[in-house]
């Protein structure tokens, strides 16, 4: 198995069969969910929207697309984990600050 992708062979009849099976990637879906709800909403509609494509995708035999489409539900995830975060400290010194 090299790369996440692994092929067999079967003759029938004369003629060989090359199957390839590959793991599909991740779609993401529950942690854009989790940081749609948590950390930053408008981020993590965009994360939703990107882990519901790499499903679609798959579905429709691209997994090159659903690959660029994992990679940027990840990207987008992240980035609304990482916006929260800095919201959420901004929020804490803002309070001690003031007090």
């Amino acid at each position: 198995m090299e790369g996440g992708y692994a092929n067999s062979a079967q003759t029938v009849t004369g003629q060989t069969i090359v199957r390839s099976t590959q793991d599909n990637p991740s779609d993401y879906l529950i942690p854009a969910i989790l940081v749609t709800i948590f950390c930053c909403l408008p981020l993590g509609i965009v994360a939703i929207v990107k882990s519901t494509e790499v499903r679609r995708r798959i579905d429709s035999g691209d997994i090159d697309g659903a690959v660029e489409s994992s990679k940027a539900a990840r990207m987008w995830t992240i980035s609304a984990l990482i916006c929260g975060i800095v919201i959420l400290v901004l929020v804490i010194v803002v309070n001690f600050t003031m007090a």
